[in-house]
């Protein structure tokens, strides 16, 4: 099903040349510092899937295909050529399956070495901050039409560890399951 909605939502494209379409797919289900009930168990798959559907309606996927169970320097390093492949093109498609948070107005996707979640400068540090790398790349890129799609878990095992670190934080904060509206 989220196939068949996928390419309902990106086959207004597909009359686009191919060169003009780019597409970053990343999943991550195995998380390093995560005890095995708090893995999950789909993602990978479902970004492999995506990835395949993306290269079959003619999108030039970032890195040949999914990015998989990625650490953070990974998924910098795949925005940053994702940011660059998609210059001026005519598409450019964001395509993250794994754990996200949401703290204030922030919202984080984690990566698959997420570490303990110790303080709110780690979360930062550590967290990939979706407005300041995945939103500022596509405005980098200047593509005509962009699109993010998260399908991320509702649940946050990391909320115990931030609840936590944001203890610390003087200023007022809220945690929330998943990802927040951008």
């Amino acid at each position: 099903m989220k196939l068949f909605l996928l390419t309902l939502l990106l086959c207004p494209f597909s009359v686009i040349g191919a060169g003009d379409r780019v597409a970053l797919v990343i999943g991550c289900s195995r998380y390093t510092n995560l005890s095995e009930g708090k893995q999950l168990t789909s993602p990978v798959a479902d970004a492999t899937d995506v990835a395949a559907e993306l290269k079959a309606l003619g999108y030039t996927l970032v890195n040949g295909g999914a990015v998989t169970d990625a650490g953070k320097d990974a998924i910098i390093t795949a925005t940053e050529s994702f940011a660059t492949q998609a210059k001026d093109a005519e598409a450019a498609v964001f395509y993250f399956s794994g754990h996200g948070l949401q703290v204030g107005d922030d919202n984080f996707l984690m990566p698959s070495d997420t570490p303990r979640i110790t303080s709110y400068t780690v979360l930062k540090n550590r967290g990939v901050h979706l407005r300041d790398s995945v939103m500022v790349a596509l405005e980098e890129a200047r593509a005509k039409t962009k699109v993010i799609i998260l399908d991320c878990c509702r649940e946050n095992p990391f909320a115990e560890q931030v609840d936590q670190a944001l203890a610390q934080v003087s200023k007022s904060l809220r945690t929330k399951g998943g990802l927040g509206e951008i």
